[in-house]
């Protein structure tokens, strides 16, 4: 009578080899921290990877104009509407105005400004902490900061008599997507941004 010198394992056995080297090398794998190291690295590599490309994704859906502060750490998006019918200033690295161009080039300073974004120190800041000069909202509060979505108080459109008429309308017709583009703002840091611009 032949002996079978190969024992069949059962179904729900591990499968150990007789001679235990597949179970000392699970073992061995499971203790190694190097290997742990390496996979907690490679998750991480991956998560970031992911996120970068949720970000780009998120500049380039749609078919709105973004715009990335370059004195500080603000990105907002534009309707494309207004392609060619604004232009943008930064100054004291946390402030950005936008103006409509054709208004601000034919009247001169202190006309055509949409609206403009600040960053203040502090994400805990209320509504009546920045009230003044006046026409301005919370529009996000993150990483220690808070930004203010400000309008004008005083008339930035022709409607005075002998102004502009069409550039007006075209005034007014811009500033309805002021919610819009408040809902945009996102806190980017500079350092992202150029990682951005390298991988775009």
């Amino acid at each position: 009578m032949k002996v079978n010198r190969y024992i069949t394992p059962p179904i729900l056995s591990t499968s150990f080899s007789e001679s235990g080297r597949r179970a000392k090398k699970r073992f061995e794998n499971i203790l190694n921290t190097k290997a742990r190291k390496t996979s907690v690295l490679a998750f991480v590599l991956v998560l970031l990877v992911t996120g970068a490309a949720g970000v780009i994704f998120s500049f380039n859906s749609g078919d709105n104009i973004v715009h990335r502060c370059k004195t500080f750490d603000c990105s907002f998006e534009l309707p494309q509407g207004w392609e060619n019918k604004y232009e943008i200033e930064e100054e004291n690295n946390n402030i950005v105005y936008v103006y409509h161009k054709a208004i601000r080039r034919q009247y001169g300073e202190g006309t055509g400004m949409l609206f403009y974004i600040e960053m203040l120190q502090g994400d805990s800041l209320t509504h009546d902490d920045i009230t003044d000069p006046g026409n301005r909202t919370i529009a996000l509060q993150e990483g220690g900061f808070t930004y203010v979505f400000g309008m004008p108080t005083d008339i930035q459109y022709p409607i005075w008599e002998g102004g502009d008429r069409a550039l007006a309308d075209d005034y007014i017709i811009m500033s309805k997507d002021h919610d819009k583009i408040k809902e945009s703002i996102t806190r980017v840091s500079r350092g992202l941004q150029m990682s951005l611009k390298v991988l775009l």
